[in-house]
């Protein structure tokens, strides 16, 4: 009879620990990835067409809905032309751009910025941008592990002739998301960073360099000869560590919002209610 007794009371304690885990833990049902399967896809993806000079080097896929054409000594990692997986991709930056568009907006920006300025994680909104030439932006993560960036900008983004964006103090999980609703144009010799939505096209100029992010637009894209495009397995300096997956997919949506990616791993309080289980279970067997 005791050994009967035993096991019940083992199974409720578990069972009871299993239920608290379950009500802790956050669900996932209703988020779906900020950049859709076929969006994460690609480095490049146009609306129109997209052109890649001579000698410019994509780490991605290139897709289109007319045309790709790379110039003499040029390479990617596939050339996708009016295909099923283009058409759903496209379909996917609206949606991802209506998720970033409503959310709250944490500091608003002036429309032209002049010298170096530093920003931490957060959601950031400007009716355009602009950069001077020479301009550093900082993205300073503050030491997290995945912080966030989003910049929502409902017109135009245009960095002046040898911009740099860099990231600082961040582990590998950080994103930065550029959303604008018209067109972003990257001037000479430009160092970017992050991952670019916009509602018309993108154009870089001449020595440009893409150092860890994705183009996507609804129009067409203009990659310049010689340039550098890289969306994976991105290589870190100073104090960031690097990323693998590039820096857009650190966001969900969730009831038509943007929001942090939503993880199933327990909270600390779970643990905390498994091994209070596990020491009233023990110690109802040592009294066994």
């Amino acid at each position: 009879m005791k050994k009967h007794k035993l096991n019940f009371l083992a199974s409720a304690v578990i069972v009871s620990v299993m239920a608290g885990a379950a009500a802790s833990a956050p669900s996932t049902a209703s988020a779906a990835a900020l950049l859709g399967e076929e969006l994460a896809s690609f480095s490049t993806l146009a609306g129109g067409y997209a052109t890649y000079g001579a000698g410019a080097v994509v780490s991605g896929q290139i897709g289109a809905v007319t045309y790709v054409v790379g110039g003499a000594g040029s390479s990617s990692g596939g050339d996708s032309v009016n295909t099923v997986a283009v058409a759903t991709a496209l379909s996917q930056i609206a949606t991802a751009q209506a998720a970033l568009n409503a959310m709250q907006t944490d500091t608003t920006l002036l429309p032209t910025l002049s010298g170096n300025v530093t920003w931490s994680p957060g959601v950031y909104g400007a009716t355009a941008l602009t950069t001077a030439a020479g301009s550093i932006l900082t993205l300073d993560g503050g030491g997290a592990e995945s912080p966030i960036w989003v910049f929502n900008i409902p017109t135009y983004l245009v960095t002046g002739a040898s911009t740099e964006i860099k990231i600082i103090n961040a582990g590998a999980g950080a994103s930065v998301l550029w959303n604008t609703g018209g067109y972003t144009t990257m001037g000479a010799n430009t160092n970017f960073l992050g991952t670019i939505l916009s509602g018309t096209y993108i154009s870089q100029g001449a020595g440009s360099t893409m150092a860890c992010g994705n183009t996507f637009a609804l129009s067409y894209i203009s990659i310049p000869a010689g340039s550098k495009m890289t969306s994976s397995n991105c290589e870190g300096s100073g104090s960031w560590a690097g990323s693998v997956n590039g820096l857009g997919l650190g966001l969900d949506i969730v009831n038509g919002v943007a929001t942090a990616s939503v993880s199933a791993i327990p909270e600390p309080g779970t643990y905390a209610l498994l091994l209070a289980g596990l020491g009233v279970l023990g110690f109802r067997v040592w009294r066994q």
